[in-house]
C-alpha cells in the first residue's frame, strides 16, 4: 500500500520525479499514517505532559504549574523550550531549580522505562483578569502541550486547608501539648508548603509529621492528597494560668494556609514552708509566748488562694498563727507568718519538734522545726536559793557536830 501510494503520487506530479525518487520512502509511510489517523507529532521522541492541564486560578496571583519531559529514546534529548502562546498581559515563564529555562536534557530510557526531566511554568494572572477560560501553549522541541486556565473569582477553588479536631487543649505549664493537625492540598498542583509557627515569647514550637520525632520545616503535598502534621507547643516554665494563642502557617507559591491553636495553662500548684533566713529551728522559754516568723512562698505559676495554718506540737504547747488565714499569694510571691509558742511551764529543758503545716484546696506545704525550749530565769534564782541554804544547812551541821 504505501508504495502505490507514493507511486501514485509521483505519477500526478511528473516534473517532480527528482524529488519523489528521492522522499517517496518518506512520502509512504506519512500516507500510511495519515490513513491510520497517527500524527507525526505523536512520534516524538520527547514528550511534554502535566497531570492537571486545566486548573483554576485567581486574579492578580502567581501559579507553579508542574511539568514533565519524558525521553522515550535509547539515547539523551536536548530540546528547546517556549511559551507558544500566552494571554495579553499575562506573565508565563518556564523555570527549574530556581531558573528561567529556555533548553533541556531529557536523559534516555531505562529498559521500559522513560528518561525523564521536570520543570515548571510560573503564570502571574493580571489583577484585572475577567472571569473565562484561557489557553497557554507551551513547546519543547516538535511536542506542543496546551494547558487551560479558568480564572475564577471563587476562592473555594485551589485552597490550602489547615484543620483540626482539638483547637483547644488545656493542662499545666509543666506539660507538653500536642495538637493534630491536617493540611490538605486542594490547588490542583503538587506542592512544598514552608511551615510556620508563632508563639508567645519563651515557648517552644515543634511540627512533626503524625507519629513521627523529626521536626520539619517544609513538606510536600501532593495535589489533592493531605498530611497529618502534629504541632508540640512546650509552654515557658514562667507561663502563668491564661489563654495562650499558636498562630501556624503553611505557605507555598501563591498559597497560604494559617490556623490558630489555644493552649490554656491552669497552672501549678506549689507551696514552699521556711523561715526569712532559712533555718529550721526556734527558742522559746517554759511557761511564756516565744514567737518566730515563717515564710509561705507561691513557688507554682497559679495563684493559691484561702491558705490556712495547723500545727503538730508535744503536749500541752500551745501554738497560734498571726495571721491564722491569707486569701491570696500570687506566683511568685510570699507572705510572713508569725507563730506563737507556748510551752508549759513544767517543761524541762531540751530540744522539741513542732511540725506546721500551710494548706490550700490545691497543695500543701509541711515542714518540722526543732525548737529549744528554756526555763523562765526566775526558776534559776530559786534554784540558787536552795542550792545556798542546803550548802549553809549542811556547813551549821560540820560546826555543831564537828567540836564534838
Amino acid at each position: 500500500m504505501r508504495g502505490s501510494l507514493a507511486k501514485a503520487d509521483c505519477t500526478f506530479r511528473p516534473i517532480r520525479s527528482a524529488w519523489c525518487s528521492r522522499f517517496r520512502p518518506i512520502a509512504g509511510v506519512l500516507a500510511v499514517l495519515l490513513l491510520l489517523g497517527i500524527s507525526p507529532a505523536a512520534w516524538a521522541a520527547v514528550t511534554l505532559t502535566t497531570d492537571f492541564p486545566g486548573i483554576s486560578v485567581q486574579p492578580g496571583e502567581t501559579r507553579s504549574i508542574s511539568l514533565t519531559l519524558r525521553n522515550y529514546e535509547s539515547s539523551g534529548q536536548t530540546v528547546s523550550l517556549g511559551v507558544v502562546q500566552a494571554p495579553p498581559g499575562w506573565d508565563v515563564r518556564l523555570t527549574a531549580r530556581g531558573s528561567l529555562v529556555h533548553r533541556a536534557y531529557v536523559p534516555p530510557k531505562e529498559g521500559d522505562r522513560p528518561g525523564s526531566a521536570f520543570l515548571n511554568v510560573d503564570v502571574t494572572v493580571p489583577a484585572d483578569a475577567a472571569p473565562g477560560d484561557y489557553p497557554v501553549i507551551l513547546s519543547a522541541g516538535a511536542e506542543r502541550l496546551e494547558l487551560s486556565l479558568r480564572v475564577t473569582k471563587d476562592r473555594s477553588a485551589g485552597e490550602v486547608q489547615l484543620t483540626t479536631q482539638y483547637p483547644r487543649l488545656a493542662g499545666p505549664s509543666a506539660a507538653e501539648f500536642a495538637f493534630p493537625v491536617t493540611l490538605a492540598n486542594r490547588t490542583g498542583e503538587d506542592q512544598t508548603f514552608q511551615l510556620l509557627a508563632q508563639a508567645p515569647v519563651g515557648w517552644q514550637v515543634r511540627i512533626t509529621p503524625r507519629f513521627e520525632q523529626r521536626q520539619v520545616a517544609s513538606i510536600g503535598v501532593n495535589a489533592g492528597a493531605t498530611q497529618q502534621l502534629e504541632v508540640r507547643v512546650t509552654p515557658s516554665p514562667q507561663a502563668e494560668a491564661g489563654e495562650y494563642p499558636i498562630v501556624v502557617r503553611a505557605l507555598a507559591p501563591g498559597f497560604q494556609a494559617e490556623l490558630t491553636l489555644t493552649t490554656v495553662i491552669v497552672g501549678t500548684f506549689e507551696m514552699g514552708l521556711t523561715t526569712p533566713t532559712g533555718r529550721l529551728n526556734a527558742d522559746a522559754t517554759a511557761g511564756r509566748d516565744s514567737p518566730f516568723n515563717i515564710v509561705v512562698e507561691n513557688r507554682g505559676s497559679a495563684e493559691l488562694r484561702n491558705i490556712t495554718f495547723s500545727s503538730v506540737a508535744p503536749p500541752n504547747w500551745t501554738v497560734s498563727f498571726s495571721p491564722n488565714r491569707i486569701d491570696r499569694i500570687a506566683p511568685g510571691e510570699r507572705e510572713t507568718v508569725t507563730v506563737t509558742l507556748r510551752p508549759p511551764e513544767r517543761a524541762v529543758a531540751g530540744d522539741y519538734a513542732v511540725n506546721i503545716t500551710a494548706r490550700t484546696p490545691e497543695a500543701v506545704a509541711s515542714t518540722t522545726f526543732r525548737v529549744s525550749v528554756r526555763t523562765p530565769t526566775v526558776w534559776g534564782f530559786v534554784g540558787l536559793g536552795l542550792t545556798a541554804a542546803l550548802v549553809a544547812a549542811l556547813f551549821g551541821v560540820f560546826r555543831v557536830y564537828g567540836r564534838r
